[in-house]
């Protein structure tokens, strides 16, 4: 979670915001860290560089040994919430920056507490400034040393309008994080083309946290009309889309169920 706190000082109110993490291995779930993200007087709420902005988290990460936090390219604007002006909405509080991806890794350093410990923050260096949304899994090479992160990527122009955050087009991308190198990477696993995005990535919950084959997905899942539902085979970077759909049916967020006693990633 994003907290804000403030103080009165003799030169006027003093905030400072922060990320807080709340976490264990089944509720109630404890706070375990805190990472400082800004300090800053009132006149100083229009002139904080971008990195000192809270950046719009929608989902985090885990693994069997860590949990990342992402920091989306999408930044507060300071001076919109602490004024009080809420007329474009929710997603009006953020403007699109040129800023990478990034990545706050901890270490589950006590898995019966869940308490974490920092290990250090990861920006992506290739790739276009993004959000990542929706994930499909995470999971570890086989010698701990990099976390892979699959979900679903919106790339926009920086100069969008805050109402057009539910236009965005989106496409399913892994990072990799190397704890070694201190460097994340992201490569595209099912790109978008002019016709068709990708979105509400899931897989078999069984593969949770472990290499998986298959990524289902939905294609233009808010379009009126050309909607489906895609199988992703991750070694070969081969997809297909499953048939059944009826004209004007549109799925929306899946929930994967596997079939009883079903072995396969699919």
């Amino acid at each position: 979670g994003l907290e804000l706190s403030w103080k009165i000082s003799l030169k006027g109110p003093i905030f400072t915001f922060q990320n807080v993490l709340w976490h264990g291995m089944s509720p109630p779930y404890r706070r375990v860290a805190e990472r400082p993200v800004s300090k800053f007087g009132w006149s100083e709420r229009t002139k904080q560089p971008i990195e000192s902005r809270p950046s719009y988290m929608h989902t985090l990460a885990q693994t069997a040994n860590y949990v990342i936090t992402i920091n989306s390219n999408k930044r507060m604007l300071l001076d919109r919430l602490l004024e009080n002006k809420f007329d474009q909405g929710f997603f009006g509080l953020f403007r699109d920056e040129d800023v990478p991806i990034g990545f706050e890794v901890y270490r589950i350093s006590n898995k019966a507490t869940g308490d974490l410990e920092y290990v250090g923050n990861f920006k992506c260096g290739n790739g276009s400034p993004c959000t990542l949304w929706h994930l499909a899994n995470c999971f570890e090479s086989d010698d701990g040393r990099k976390l892979f992160i699959d979900g679903s990527v919106s790339i926009v122009p920086l100069d969008r309008k805050w109402h057009e955050v539910k236009t965005e087009d989106h496409e399913l991308q892994r990072f990799t994080i190397d704890l070694d190198s201190g460097k994340a990477t992201s490569e595209v696993l099912l790109g978008r083309t002019s016709t068709e995005g990708f979105e509400f990535p899931g897989i078999n919950p069984r593969f949770h946290m472990h290499r998986n084959e298959f990524i289902f997905a939905l294609g233009n899942p808010l379009a009126e009309t050309n909607c489906s539902v895609v199988k992703l085979n991750t070694a070969t970077g081969e997809s297909a889309r499953l048939a059944g759909l009826r004209a004007n049916e549109s799925p929306m967020e899946p929930l994967f169920l596997p079939r009883p006693g079903a072995a396969e990633g699919d």
